[in-house]
């Protein structure tokens, strides 16, 4: 089975349980002085895999 992104979306979107399909959730929260966010990862199973916290945008470059 061929594994690039267009697939991968189509199998995610059926609710296939393939193994090779990971969840992330996305989670704000606000400690003692500031807010912090962090990506959960989850496996098919809906066991935990990681969490790592996100880093900030990067913003090199100008806005208007």
């Amino acid at each position: 089975m061929e594994n690039d992104n267009e697939t991968t979306l189509k199998n995610a979107f059926q609710n296939l349980m393939l193994p090779s399909i990971k969840y992330e959730l996305m989670v704000a929260g606000k400690n003692d002085k500031n807010y912090e966010q962090f990506e959960i990862l989850f496996d098919a199973d809906g066991n935990f895999e990681k969490i790592r916290k996100s880093l900030p945008p990067n913003y090199d470059h100008i806005l208007y």
